[in-house]
């Protein structure tokens, strides 16, 4: 069974152009625990995708991607592991090695459900390969928290 890689409800953003490369950086990589196991996010951070809220305030929109810890030929993560650099068939590797690392994203839309069961078009992180060239300058914005978020 191929397993299904999941970004969050959209919350109102604007969804990513489905099979298009975005370049962005991996900013933590966290082991998770969902419904089907153990599982891996990573977090990531594309060039230039922010908001800004009602009173002004801009804030770097993070992308999480999820993928089971499975290593399978067939698997997200297998595809991720190759499309990072490393040959997951014959060597073990500390993914902290790729926190602060320069990668692009594909998305994919489906349709699903939103928190009250209405039908809503989501998207989903569908590849992850190395990226190209250093990050951008970085801006200085907000960090949303539990505390300070504006959803």
């Amino acid at each position: 069974m191929p397993l299904t890689l999941t970004v969050s409800e959209t919350g109102g953003f604007e969804l990513h152009e489905p099979d298009e490369w975005f370049d962005g950086t991996i900013t933590a990589i966290e082991e998770t625990e969902g419904q089907w196991g153990d599982g891996i996010k990573f977090v990531v951070e594309l060039d230039g995708d922010t908001y800004t809220t009602d009173d002004g305030t801009e804030y770097q929109r993070e992308t999480w991607a999820f993928t089971s810890q499975k290593l399978s030929t067939r698997s997200k993560l297998y595809g991720w592991a190759r499309g990072l650099g490393w040959d997951p068939d014959d060597e073990t590797v500390d993914l902290e090695t790729y926190v602060d690392f320069r990668c692009q994203v594909m998305f994919e839309h489906y349709d699903g459900h939103d928190s009250d069961g209405n039908p809503v078009e989501k998207e989903k992180v569908v590849k992850l390969r190395k990226g190209k060239g250093k990050a951008p300058a970085k801006k200085k914005l907000r960090a949303v928290d539990d505390d300070t978020a504006p959803f």
